[in-house]
């Protein structure tokens, strides 16, 4: 997990207890990470539900450990239909393939408040080389954003 801290996820700290206040809804993630704490305090504060999930045990023990609460050990489209309606906060941050990420976007869309904002991480490379699928960065999920960009 030493690849990330709490303060890379300021942005989202600074806006998810607003958004709560005025969203009505739960938070759900997917792909567990620092992330999750900044998501789960914010939730916790509000007094709103989290869901969290990660195929990967190891990252659901690893969010348990910090406080976070209980996580789902599962794919996505196995989640997704488990995560209560509406969503108010929404984070995708799981595999880094487009062609599941456009099924999580859809899914969760489908349960998305009115004023619901929904995040998605490595959607902006900063560079090129982050890009490489084959060292496992973060694949092609940049070009969703791309298409909705093209789409405007």
């Amino acid at each position: 997990m030493g690849r990330s801290n709490e303060s890379d996820w300021a942005i989202i700290a600074g806006l998810i207890e607003s958004i709560l206040k005025n969203v009505e809804g739960c938070v759900m993630e997917i792909g567990v990470g620092p992330s999750s704490i900044v998501l789960h305090r914010g939730a916790s504060n509000c007094g709103v539900e989290y869901h969290g999930c990660d195929r990967k045990h190891r990252q659901c023990d690893w969010a348990e450990e910090q406080g976070i609460g209980k996580m789902y050990r599962m794919k996505s489209e196995e989640f997704l239909p488990l995560v209560p309606s509406p969503i108010a906060v929404a984070f995708i941050d799981g595999t880094h393939n487009a062609k599941y990420v456009i099924a999580e976007v859809e899914a969760v869309l489908k349960k998305l408040a009115i004023g619901g904002v929904l995040f998605m991480h490595d959607t902006y490379p900063p560079i090129e080389w982050v890009c490489d699928t084959g060292k496992k960065r973060c694949g092609n999920v940049y070009t969703i954003r791309q298409g909705l960009e093209n789409d405007r």
